[in-house]
């Protein structure tokens, strides 16, 4: 948004968070249905249109993650700006008046010249507000470019005029300094050999400023203050005091019921239609819990009662019906579980960014597959595949959901039994945790490592390091079927200890 902030008597931009209960309805009449999402809606657009999605073109940071590029967001927008026959400014110059007629001041023309238009209509849309400037986009090798003695121009470049002197009628001339100056041609080629508006808008604030005409800088980045600054400031505050609670391997019903009632008051909520395989996904996800979340005899009866009208659901199905749903089972059965409004406990962060839902998630799905192995279900595969579907139709998360779904890609060969499927997700999130170790995601006090560590669980680890996968599938049927049911942090105190050792839960949901 500040990239583009002088776009603005043009394009407005805003902001949803669609993480926020109060946001629901907004971000399932628009299908938000992912984050982040950007969406354009052209003028005139009537409210029942959803907007069109701008492409996140993603670019990869390192091995294991990707960022997405602001130039190329920028890009996109414009590509639909182009589109608009309201703004016949951005369009390459056709011929007529070069003196853009909403700027009947202008002293100087900017002549921006590129085979394919990108960088001369985002000038132009920098310049809106600039009323002594003109900006005109020209296409290479336009012969109209020679009666401004620019000759031969096949490659991008950018030249300004100087109009003619002002006149005692006050009216200004229509002659030209047909001298270009030919200090701007290319001006914004940096090191990559790219032709960038940065560079252009570098090179022509440095030209007018010397000419006392104010015009947009690039927007530098490094003038927001950095989040790791703040997160700084904030992990300070907190080692001047107390400790900060450390986990324990410890599973906390608070999480665990939290993520249940987030994934479906929330994700599933958002989605204007579910029909198809997401519907499948979702009666999948349902009967899951009903068979193996652990909770009381009316929480049991509101799963039964969910799943009972999602497999009723008429056409037209979808995210609103299925709040109805939901409140309908809450008034009937009264589930009373514990929603995590004080604050998670096994998923508590240091600060609240982090962990939280992810981590509460990751620790269900845990719950699921060992409730499934404890209780002996006849299919190994069934909760894996409910978690499958699951992340791939519901998720908001889009990269958590693809790197899930690229770890699950050979479940059906490897999981041959209830044991297998335990290990192979406790395997998968020890993948995760290790290519996230050091990420921006990670909290600091809560490192993701290699979970269980030897403080948890001595006997897990063999002499020569490798994880004891017996013993780990002991330890993890233990730890997910010995369920803690304190509801707050603060009823934890500091420090506590496991059973079987001390220490921390090493951000195994983290």
């Amino acid at each position: 948004a500040n990239d583009i902030k002088d776009w603005g008597r043009v394009l407005k931009t805003a902001a949803v968070d669609c993480s926020n209960p109060k946001n629901i309805g907004i971000c399932r009449d628009y299908e938000i249905l992912v984050t982040p999402t950007l969406k354009y809606f052209k003028p005139h657009m009537n409210d029942k249109d959803e907007g069109i999605p701008i492409p996140r073109v993603m670019k990869q940071r390192d091995a294991n993650t990707s960022t997405i590029s602001v130039h190329d967001l920028r890009n996109n927008i414009t590509l639909e700006l182009l589109r608009r026959t309201d703004l016949p400014e951005l369009q390459p110059f056709s011929g007529g008046d070069i003196v853009d007629p909403r700027k009947p001041q202008t002293l100087y023309i900017v002549l921006v010249i590129e085979c394919v238009p990108m960088i001369g209509p985002q000038l132009v849309l920098d310049y809106w507000n600039v009323t002594k400037v003109t900006v005109r986009p020209f296409r290479c090798r336009d012969n109209r470019l020679r009666t401004y003695r620019i000759k031969d121009q096949a490659d991008e470049a950018v030249y300004v005029m100087k109009r003619g002197k002002v006149h005692h009628s006050k009216e200004i001339s229509d002659e030209y300094d047909y001298s270009a100056y030919r200090s701007l041609d290319k001006p914004s080629l940096e090191e990559t050999g790219d032709f960038t508006r940065k560079g252009a808008l570098t090179q022509l604030h440095r030209y007018f400023s010397k000419r006392g005409i104010t015009v947009p800088t690039p927007f530098n980045l490094s003038s927001i203050k950095d989040i790791s600054e703040n997160l700084r400031e904030a992990f300070n505050e907190i080692n001047k005091g107390k400790k900060p609670y450390k986990h324990t391997g410890e599973v906390f019903q608070v999480d665990i019921e939290g993520a249940l009632d987030h994934s479906l008051t929330m994700e599933v909520a958002i989605h204007k239609k579910i029909e198809g395989e997401a519907l499948i996904a979702l009666q999948n996800y349902l009967e899951v819990l009903v068979k193996y979340f652990p909770i009381g005899k009316g929480g049991k009866k509101f799963l039964y009662c969910v799943r009972k009208r999602v497999k009723h659901a008429p056409p037209g199905f979808g995210g609103k019906m299925f709040v109805n749903f939901i409140q309908k089972c809450k008034d009937r059965y009264n589930p009373g579980y514990v929603e995590p409004n004080n604050g998670w406990v096994g998923c508590h962060g240091t600060v609240p960014i982090y962990r939280g839902y992810p981590c509460s998630m990751w620790t269900m799905f845990h719950t699921l597959t060992v409730q499934a192995f404890h209780q002996k279900a006849e299919n190994p595969q069934e909760v894996l595949s409910a978690m499958k579907g699951y992340m791939k139709n519901f998720f908001g998360c889009t990269d958590c959901a693809h790197h899930f779904l690229q770890m699950a890609a050979n479940m059906e060969k490897e999981v041959k039994s209830l044991k297998d499927s335990v290990l192979y997700l406790w395997a998968a999130h020890n993948k995760a945790n290790k290519r996230l170790h050091g990420d921006a995601t990670e909290d600091p006090h809560f490192p993701k490592v290699q979970f269980p560590t030897s403080k948890i669980c001595k006997p897990c680890h063999k002499p020569d390091g490798a994880f004891d996968e017996r013993e780990v599938l002991n330890f993890l049927h233990h730890m997910y079927t010995h369920i803690n049911t304190v509801v707050t942090p603060t009823q934890l105190g500091f420090n506590t200890t496991y059973a079987g050792g001390t220490g921390h839960h090493d951000g195994l949901h983290g």
